[in-house]
């Protein structure tokens, strides 16, 4: 079916051989370019003179279609009817039996190229889908390789790790043993340096009670020095003032005296 619409869609055109053993070529053909001959031949029938009456293909006109002036829709009809034969006498094509069998040997031959691509397209296909295979294996056995090696490989961690553990406890447990040996040492010299410590203070407090009692005796024997020598002070004092008093008492009565006999 894609052959027939790819067919339909790609017109053949047979040039004619300049000699009879020079091979004949077809041209293919667009749409396009079909549209433009049609121009070139309408161009043509357009531009022909009036006195013209006659066609290719044997048609004629009378004189008094020439003299009168043709509408676009009588050109248009006109060229409609006779574009397949006058196509057929410009292109100079082969008969439409010759042609159809190059057209069917093509088609043949497009057949046979599409199968031999259909069959190129499967072997590569084939050829993938075994790359591919292939690539699946690889990922399987490294894979299984990977799985392998990380079995191996939580093995090892395991035992290192129990390792490890083991040799961690025996440290800790070292450490343990130190720490008590220290507590104790610590005990035995806190002791040590509390008694040490006691006996200190005790001989300090001896030593100061000592001392605050000499000071006692000393402050007793200054307050007893103190008070024998106020009182001698207070007994000075008592006969400075006796005197005092009897000097001011005989100075007043000599002036008393004295006053009465100037008087």
């Amino acid at each position: 079916m894609a052959v027939s619409r790819a067919s339909a869609d790609t017109r053949l055109k047979l040039r004619p051989p300049d000699t009879p053993s020079q091979k004949i070529t077809p041209r293919i053909l667009s749409p396009a370019s079909d549209h433009c001959e049609i121009g070139v031949l309408c161009g043509r029938f357009l531009s022909f003179p009036s006195t013209i009456t006659s066609y290719p293909g044997g048609t004629t006109l009378s004189a008094a279609n020439t003299i009168q002036p043709l509408t676009l829709e009588e050109i248009s009809e006109h060229v409609r009817t006779h574009i397949g034969q006058w196509l057929a006498e410009e292109s100079l094509a082969k008969p439409p039996a010759v042609y159809e069998i190059e057209l069917r040997e093509r088609m043949i031959r497009l057949e046979e190229e599409l199968k031999n691509q259909r069959e190129l397209i499967k072997q590569g296909f084939d050829l993938m889908e075994k790359r591919f295979e292939a690539v699946d294996r690889r990922f399987e056995a490294m894979s299984a390789e990977n799985n392998k090696r990380f079995e191996a490989m939580s093995v090892e961690n395991n035992k290192r790790f129990e390792a490890m553990s083991t040799e961690n406890n025996k440290r800790f447990e070292a450490i343990d043993r130190r720490f008590e040996a220290m507590s104790a040492e610590n005990n035995k010299r806190f002791e040590a340096m509390s008694a040490e410590n006691n006996r200190r203070f005790e001989a300090m407090s001896a030593e100061n009670n000592k001392r605050f009692e000499a000071i006692d005796r000393r402050f007793e024997a200054m307050s007893a020095e103190n008070n024998q020598r106020f009182e001698a002070l207070t007994k000075r004092i008592d006969r400075l003032m006796y005197w005092s008093l009897g000097i001011t008492v005989g100075t007043g009565s000599l002036v008393v005296a004295a006053l009465k006999v100037l008087l």
